[in-house]
């Protein structure tokens, strides 16, 4: 996803699982593809960019790897 000057202010008010909801979407990966490619679950998945818990940094650095973006945007 690149950031344009429609997408910056769009970005800020973001939160890191909507962020990741974002991005998923964007990359075309469905809910049950994209814990494959992160070694999770469909289940913390879920959790997550309902945010109803926070994504650690781990993760959060797998984020950033796969969506090619920096690490906080996922924090």
């Amino acid at each position: 996803m690149i950031d344009t000057n429609l997408y910056k202010p769009i970005c800020t008010t973001l939160t890191p699982g909507d962020a990741m909801r974002a991005y998923r979407e964007n990359f075309g990966l469905s809910p049950t593809e994209l814990p494959q490619k992160l070694g999770t679950t469909g289940e913390t998945i879920v959790q997550l960019e309902c945010n109803q818990c926070d994504i650690n940094q781990e993760l959060a650095q797998k984020l950033s790897a796969l969506f090619e973006v920096p690490i906080e945007r996922f924090l």
